[in-house]
C-alpha cells in the first residue's frame, strides 16, 4: 500500500477522549460493591462503612453494576434508590471539585498519544487489521492508576494517573490491545490467558521503550513475567 494511502487509512481510526460523570460514578459503584479491580476510592473521597455494606448487598440482590451501566433507569426504580442517590450526590460534589484535572489530562493526551504509529505496529505484530473507526475512552478520577475495557458497552475507562503520569499513555495502549484481541483478533480467552497475551503484544509493540517495559512488568512475579516472555517469543515466529 502506498505511504499516502496508508496515512489516510490510519487517520480514519480515532480515539475520542471523553469526560463523563456517569462513567466516573460507575467506578465508585464498582468499588463499593466489590465488583471491580480493587483500586480503592479516590483520595479524599470518604464513604461511611454502612454504604459499603449497602452496595455489596445490592450487588448480590440485583447485580447492581450490570444494571447501572446497561439500564440505569431500572436503578432509579429500586426501593433503595434514595440511598444510592446520596452517594451519587456526594461524589458529584467531589467530582466537580476535581474535574479540572480531567480536563488538563484530556488536553495533554491529544498531544502525547501517537495512535497511528501504535496501530501500525500492532497490526504488524498480530497480523490482524484494526478496523474500528471510532472508540470512546473515558478519563476518570475513580480508577486512579488503572484502566479497563468494558465489553458490555464497548468503551474504555482509564484513571488519570496523578501519581505516575508517565504511565498513563501506556495504560491506554494496554487497554487498546485488549480491545484489539476481542474485536479484531476475535479471540475469546479466559481472563488470565487474555492478560498474558495482551502484555506479550504490548512488550513487542514497545520493545525499545524502557518505560513501557517497566509498565508491563509492574506487580508481576518472576514466573508471570516468564509466561509473558514465552508468549512474546511465540508471536515473533508467526
Amino acid at each position: 500500500m502506498p505511504a499516502r494511502a496508508r496515512a489516510r487509512q490510519l487517520q480514519n481510526h480515532r480515539i475520542s477522549f471523553k469526560i463523563s460523570f456517569f462513567q466516573d460514578v460507575f467506578t465508585i459503584v464498582e468499588e463499593l460493591t466489590g465488583d471491580c479491580p480493587g483500586v480503592g476510592l479516590p483520595e479524599g473521597f470518604i464513604v461511611e462503612k454502612k454504604y459499603y455494606d449497602l452496595f455489596k448487598n445490592l450487588q448480590k440482590k440485583y447485580c447492581l453494576t450490570d444494571m447501572y451501566i446497561t439500564n440505569f433507569k431500572a436503578v432509579k426504580h429500586l426501593q433503595e434508590w434514595k440511598r444510592i442517590q446520596k452517594i451519587i450526590a456526594l461524589y458529584n460534589l467531589f467530582w466537580n471539585e476535581h474535574k479540572y484535572k480531567l480536563l488538563n489530562v484530556k488536553k495533554s493526551l491529544k498531544k502525547e498519544m501517537d495512535f497511528d504509529s501504535f496501530i501500525k505496529k500492532l497490526e504488524e505484530i498480530t497480523k490482524i487489521a484494526w478496523t474500528t473507526k471510532m472508540l470512546d475512552l473515558f478519563l476518570t478520577i475513580g480508577y486512579k492508576q488503572s484502566g479497563t475495557y468494558d465489553r458490555k458497552i464497548n468503551v474504555i475507562r482509564v484513571g488519570i494517573h496523578e501519581d505516575n503520569k508517565l504511565y498513563l499513555p501506556y495504560t491506554i495502549y494496554h487497554e487498546l490491545i485488549h480491545f484489539h484481541i476481542i474485536n479484531h483478533m476475535k479471540l475469546k480467552l479466559p481472563e488470565t490467558e487474555e492478560e498474558i497475551l495482551c502484555r506479550a503484544i504490548f512488550k513487542l509493540v514497545f520493545i525499545n521503550d524502557l518505560i513501557a517495559q517497566s509498565h508491563w512488568k509492574e506487580f508481576l512475579t518472576q514466573q508471570e513475567q516468564e509466561k509473558i516472555n514465552k508468549k512474546a517469543e511465540e508471536f515473533q515466529f508467526l
